[in-house]
Order: structure tokens, then C-alpha cells, then sequence
């Protein structure tokens, strides 16, 4: 089975699928800043741009209340992630 069409035999080329650029610090040991834009592109050969869109821009908080963080902004879903970091 032929992974390309007869039109792209013996050519190479290599595309960015998706792409994420992260700035995150630390400002003080409570407060944390993250802000992640991710760009995703359709199937390999197509001609559509590569559309960027914001996935996190939040501020952490921590222990503002004792035992607890503060998320203000765009954060990711809660569901996803704990099920990410319990199976790897």
C-alpha cells in the first residue's frame, strides 16, 4: 500500500503538524504565569495555513486559601488532564 500519491513519489519534505510556543515563570513561590499559543495544520499536501489560537493564558495562585489554587483565565480542562497524568 502506497503511504503518497504517484504525483509526490521520490519527493522529500518534512511539515510541522502542530506547534506550541510556552512562556511560563514562576513570580513569586505562590504565583505562576503560563501564557501557550498552539498552532495545528490540516493533513499533509494541504494548502491551508496553519491557524494559531490560544490554549492556556491563566495566572495560579496558590494558597491565597490555605490548601488551594486559584486559576484566573483560560485554563485547560481539569477532566483531560488529571486522566493525562494518572496514564502518561
Amino acid at each position: 500500500m502506497k503511504n503518497n500519491s504517484d504525483a509526490e513519489h521520490g519527493r522529500n519534505a518534512f511539515e510541522f503538524r502542530r506547534m506550541y510556543f510556552t512562556f511560563e515563570n514562576n513570580l513569586t513561590d505562590d504565583i505562576k504565569v503560563r501564557f501557550r499559543l498552539e498552532a495545528a495544520h490540516d493533513k499533509y499536501g494541504s494548502t491551508s495555513k496553519i491557524n494559531p489560537f490560544i490554549k492556556h493564558a491563566f495566572v495560579k495562585w496558590a494558597n491565597l486559601i490555605p490548601n488551594h489554587k486559584i486559576y484566573l483565565g483560560i485554563v485547560e480542562t481539569n477532566a483531560f488532564k488529571n486522566a493525562e497524568d494518572y496514564w502518561g
